[in-house]
């Protein structure tokens, strides 16, 4: 038995955030999965979300439950998809193992493109396997950590690849390393990488929000930059001495045009134009 493939329900509730913001229907609902996935551990899974299927594979005990957050498959098939045309570009940024990232290529197909960024080379190979997985050859993967400078920087990797708690922030507890990574700006891989601008973006880089978005000012400006999707950690923002970044990250989306910014949640706002 491959007993790397099992987490603690403890751990699974603490890197899912459960045991903080989540009601007690959610995790009683992660500790029956959890306990599901160690009786019977599994090798894939097949997600619906706003009707598309993706088939996404599984190598811990918490990948099988995030897959099953109804909350963020919510938030995809509420905000994400009805927002995607045809033919768009959306950019991923904190893509992990991929579930916003293949469900967004789907909808976009052919003749759209999806930027997945995520710098943790566990959680990109994970990516990089679901990619497969669903046959998506419309997706540019990207290994650097978007900020508002160019910069190297470090990447302090939670132990879990899949967990998506990964961050550019010191944090004490549940890591296993440090990883080098590259650090730009959003508005510089255009050229570098000979990209599309997004129309629809996604963020969720625990804690340097504000910086992603400040690299990314001058695209996210454009008119053809129609809603973004961020999720703000307010806790590692605190205690980093960042407590006045999310008053910082709404004025900077207001003057990139947008005029429409709700709060779905305690963490989660969509702002539309």
């Amino acid at each position: 038995m491959n007993y790397a493939r099992f987490i603690s329900i403890r751990d699974i509730a603490r890197r899912l955030g459960l045991s903080a913001v989540a009601s007690v229907a959610a995790r009683a609902r992660a500790v029956w999965l959890c306990s599901r996935y160690n009786r019977n551990p599994a090798n894939s899974l097949t997600v619906t979300v706003g009707g598309s299927r993706a088939v996404f594979s599984i190598a811990s005990a918490l990948e099988y439950v995030a897959l099953q957050n109804t909350y963020e498959a919510r938030l995809i098939g509420s905000f994400v998809l009805p927002s995607l045309r045809s033919g768009d570009c959306f950019w991923d940024v904190g893509a992990n193992i991929g579930f916003y990232t293949v469900f967004a290529a789907q909808r976009v197909g052919p003749s759209g493109v999806v930027v997945a960024i995520e710098p943790e080379p566990r959680a990109r190979l994970r990516l990089e396997a679901n990619l497969a997985l669903n046959s998506c050859s419309n997706v540019v993967v990207l290994d650097c950590a978007l900020g508002c400078i160019e910069a190297n920087g470090t990447l302090h990797a939670d132990a879990e690849p899949a967990s998506g708690a990964h961050s550019l922030l010191q944090k004490t507890s549940l890591g296993t390393g440090a990883v080098a990574v590259r650090i730009l700006p959003g508005y510089r891989l255009l050229d570098l990488h000979q990209l599309r601008p997004p129309s629809i973006v996604k963020i969720d880089v625990e804690g340097a929000e504000e910086d992603a978005i400040r690299g990314l000012q001058p695209l996210l400006s454009a008119p053809t930059c129609r809603a973004l999707l961020c999720e703000v950690h307010f806790a590692l923002l605190s205690a980093s001495g960042n407590s006045g970044s999310p008053a910082r990250i709404l004025q900077l989306l207001t003057d990139c045009g947008f005029k429409k910014i709700s709060w779905l949640d305690r963490s989660h706002f969509f702002a539309s134009r």
